[in-house]
């Protein structure tokens, strides 16, 4: 008999569903930006650093359309203080995330 999920539970079942080489990519450039004690990681970064592990069957449009970009809750589980910052409709930096230690 299935049950319904809770919410707690639908945290580490979405964290599953992210591929290995997304957060290999995130943590490669986690790596590469260590000396600042903010890390701003520009959109377009992480998407080319995980095409670049992906396999050879994956496209860009998929990290979108799977949400395998959405691993803020995975890093905030791990310590970090995580925020996905876009522009709104009248600005026009990159869409980037936030890494801040948390002490």
């Amino acid at each position: 008999m299935a049950t319904p999920l809770r919410p707690q539970d639908i945290g580490p079942i979405a964290a599953a569903r992210i591929p290995d080489f997304v957060i290999e990519a995130v943590n490669e450039l986690l790596v590469k930006h260590s000396a600042s004690p903010t890390i701003t990681l520009l959109l377009h970064e992480v998407t080319d650093a995980a095409m670049a592990r992906a396999p050879i069957d994956v496209t860009r449009d998929q990290l979108f359309d799977e949400h395998w970009l959405d691993f803020e809750p995975i890093y905030r589980d791990a310590g970090w203080r995580v925020t996905f910052d876009k522009p709104a409709y009248n600005e026009t930096y990159e869409s980037r995330f936030v890494f801040r230690r948390v002490s």
